[in-house]
């Protein structure tokens, strides 16, 4: 093999290649344009330039833990706003903000976008379930649905056609008469 064979080889291509992505903001109903690379989200403002998340309007205000969320090649996942660092991979197909330490993500799902800068999201099917900061699944997607905002130590879900409260060991506490 010669040298250049080795130092092509030895190329994260990954890191020379720019994907474009949309950040979300749910929590506020705001979306960006955005660019992922190596390994780092960016925001790309109308001048090309590239900035970090924080810079998203109430982005320092509203997402907790400093994680927002990115979609890039119709996968979900979570970037640290003030240096862009993707935080948890994007794997799925939905994931909402964090909100008490948890995420509501999804797989299998359509997903349906209002309005011309695709500021809110809407979840229709596939199975669903929270994760925590560090990506660690809480609740296991298994539910047909489900809330992006937990109450406290518990979350709203529906298995079986009916909405449920369950805890954060995945025990069902109790049916709920609506959502």
């Amino acid at each position: 093999m010669s040298e250049f064979e080795r130092k092509f080889e030895s190329l994260d291509l990954n890191k020379l290649i720019m994907k474009k992505c949309m950040i979300y903001h749910t929590g506020v109903y705001k979306s960006s344009d955005g660019v992922l690379k190596d390994n780092k989200v960016y925001l790309q403002g109308k001048d090309d330039k590239l900035y970090f998340p924080e810079e998203m309007f109430m982005a320092r205000e509203e997402c907790e833990g400093g994680l927002i969320q990115f979609e890039v090649e119709g996968k979900w996942g979570f970037a640290d706003i003030y240096t862009g660092e993707v935080i948890i991979e994007p794997s799925w197909d939905y994931a909402g903000p964090f909100y008490r330490g948890y995420a509501h993500v999804a797989m299998g799902v359509q997903l349906e976008v209002y309005n011309e800068r695709q500021n809110y999201v809407y979840v229709y099917g596939g199975k669903h379930g929270y994760i925590d900061t560090a990506g660690k699944s809480v609740i296991p997607i298994e539910y047909e649905d489900a809330l992006d905002i937990p109450d406290a130590n518990y979350f709203k879900a529906v298995k079986h056609g009916k909405w449920w409260m369950v805890d954060k060991h995945n025990i069902i506490i109790t049916p709920l008469e609506a959502k």
